[in-house]
């Protein structure tokens, strides 16, 4: 029910069903916290996401891969890129998606040389980008390409403000999610 209610974009309702089933001793499986801080990531409601995490924080329930993941993803999304880095951090083995996410979120940030680096420790772990659809890849590099771009331009330019660089980084995210 609660991935219904999500699914329909009726969070507070899902967030609601959530606390309901807490409250009366029934423990979610880990599928279920993932489907509520997917739902906060896509929506950007990073209160959800934190209330969601808190949440499982407390209940004690175990963070593995793909509660980490989700968190990733979820602040990433929202724009704490700090919290993002923290948590990506504590996973112990990082799949795909976790390297995606926090790669996107750093060149969604407009922070190029950053995801550059995680990109290049992504490649000196192990993961091959043969296993990864190739279309997401070329977005990361174009996103990361771009923003380099608008840094060297503003760099060489003075006349660019950073308000430029921002809405020209707006613009890209617009371009890219549509």
């Amino acid at each position: 029910m609660i991935r219904g209610y999500v699914k329909d974009g009726d969070f507070m309702k899902g967030l609601e069903l959530l606390r309901l089933m807490l409250n009366s001793g029934t423990h979610p499986n880990h599928f279920m916290f993932s489907t509520i801080l997917d739902a906060s990531a896509v929506h950007s409601v990073v209160l959800m996401g934190n209330q969601v995490h808190t949440c499982f924080l407390k209940s004690g329930f175990p963070l593995d891969v793909v509660l980490l993941t989700s968190l990733v993803d979820t602040y990433t999304k929202c724009g704490d890129i700090e919290v993002t880095l923290c948590i990506f951090e504590s996973i112990p083995v990082r799949n795909l998606v976790a390297w995606n996410s926090i790669i996107g979120g750093y060149a969604r940030d407009g922070l190029a040389e950053r995801a550059i680096q995680k990109f290049e420790r992504m490649l000196k772990s192990g993961i091959s980008l043969i296993k990864l659809p190739l279309l997401i890849w070329y977005m990361r590099v174009i996103q990361i390409s771009l923003f380099v771009s608008l840094i060297l331009l503003q760099q060489r330019s003075p006349s660019w403000s950073a308000d430029s660089v921002k809405a020209k980084n707006i613009h890209q995210h617009a371009i890219t999610h549509s």
